[in-house]
């Protein structure tokens, strides 16, 4: 018998050590991916459609931004001016796809000329109020998603929608118990945050939610000159309550009541004058006015499940929107806006084919 060389004996050893090694990494890749294609992420649904779809089947581009309360984020519209082809505005609303906000005016320049903004900014099917500034901001402390849509919207979301438009869904009851709390302090300025939520069942066809913030402090421009008041004082708050109710006898009816107050005191302009970083304002170039604002709302939310096919929606809502300033004893504005909104929507999703909603929506203002 021919005998193998040590040297060929080596040589098929590692050949076959190769070998084995990549069977074991490709087995070990395959578990690897059975364990990826095992887990699956949550559908992100979009509503400011008003047809509730994945982000994947929604053919507007849109982004949406969840657990915005967990960061640094103090502003729904802080949110939505970090998305795609958004920019902060000065005023408030953001820019979208370049075409500004805030529309051809703000300030007082919009109160004159009655114009309108080109985003418009609903909560829980709510329009917000505009005057030319962002004198009440809505908070993302307890909100389950915000959505940043971008191009015209008027067909869905009615009109100061050239732009795009900003969707806001609060958090709604859960029939197991729930809180959170926060708090939050800032050495430089002195601002102190606290934050709470807490929801839980009432009966087993009753539950509630009640969400609170409030911030106090000063902001960080300083005011050395001569005011009445101090001007870099500032004092938030916002409430809201919520009830669900699903009435075992109608299985297929949603009831939803929604309350909220918000409340913005103090400064909002934030100007500078001299050297803009010093960040003072000595009131000799431009004046140092202070908010005294809020905005009220309720409204009913009403959706009945006819069966798999047909579904209803009704929402009933009033809001009481007060933008009042002062830049002295003598220089006071109040503007008192109030508006109810009425939107009635039949919805028809078969289990083939194309969803369609047929709807109509009234907005009265005054």
């Amino acid at each position: 018998m021919k005998k193998i060389p040590h040297r060929k004996h080596d040589a098929l050893a590692h050949a076959t050590l190769l070998a084995l090694a990549c069977l074991g990494g490709v087995t070990l890749s395959q578990s690897a991916l059975a364990d990826q294609q095992d887990t699956a992420l949550p559908t992100v649904t979009v509503t400011g459609e008003k047809i509730n779809r994945s982000l994947k089947d929604t053919a507007t581009a849109v982004t949406v931004l969840r657990d915005a309360d967990k960061g640094e984020i103090k502003s729904v519209y802080d949110a939505a001016a970090a998305t795609p082809n958004a920019t902060a505005n000065g005023a408030g609303i953001v820019n979208i796809r370049g075409v500004e906000g805030t529309g051809p005016g703000t300030g007082y320049n919009t109160l004159a000329s009655g114009s309108r903004p080109r985003v418009s900014t609903t909560v829980d099917g709510l329009s917000e109020s505009w005057n030319g500034q962002r004198y009440v901001d809505a908070s993302p402390w307890d909100v389950e998603q915000i959505e940043v849509l971008r191009g015209p919207q008027s067909t869905t979301q009615g009109r100061n929608t050239m732009a795009g438009a900003i969707v806001v869904n609060t958090k709604d009851p859960t029939f197991d118990w729930e809180g959170a709390l926060r708090a939050g302090y800032e050495d430089k300025d002195g601002k102190v945050t606290l934050a709470g939520m807490i929801s839980g069942p009432i009966t087993d066809e009753l539950a509630f939610r009640i969400a609170a913030e409030g911030l106090n402090g000063h902001s960080y421009i300083d005011y050395p000159g001569a005011m009445p008041w101090d001007g870099s004082e500032v004092r938030n708050s916002s409430y809201r309550g919520k009830l669900l109710w699903k009435p075992s006898a109608l299985p297929g009816l949603t009831t939803k009541v929604t309350v909220s107050h918000r409340k913005n005191k103090g400064e909002y302009l934030n100007y500078v004058d001299g050297n803009y970083f010093d960040y003072k304002n000595s009131r000799k170039e431009i004046q140092a006015r202070t908010q005294d604002s809020f905005n009220n709302t309720v409204s009913t939310d009403l959706q009945y499940q006819f069966n798999s096919a047909w579904s209803a929606n009704l929402l009933l809502g009033h809001a009481d929107n007060v933008s009042a300033f002062k830049d002295t004893q003598d220089f006071r504005m109040r503007l008192d806006e109030k508006s109810n909104t009425a939107e009635a929507r039949l919805h028809y999703a078969p289990d083939k084919g194309h969803d369609r909603d047929e709807g109509k929506k009234y907005t009265y203002r005054q």
